[in-house]
């Protein structure tokens, strides 16, 4: 599935590193030009509440944006 800008709010419950994970079934991928809010890639952890915005392409969302709740 491939998207234009997509914006999803739910737990990390798979992290591969600490610029990949998934949150529900979706896989995530952050960059360089990521912005965090509320806390840093450091706190990307299973079981932390988070918003993700950006692209979706090959069914990876490049996120552009995470906010931790």
């Amino acid at each position: 599935m491939d998207a234009g800008k997509v914006e999803m709010e739910g737990y990390i419950n798979v992290v591969t590193s600490q610029t990949q994970f998934t949150v529900g079934t979706q896989a995530v991928q952050t960059t360089g030009s990521t912005v965090f809010e509320n806390g840093a890639s450091s706190d990307i952890a299973v079981g932390r509440k988070i918003e993700v915005e950006g692209p979706l392409a090959g069914g990876v969302l490049t996120a552009t944006k995470v906010s931790f709740h």
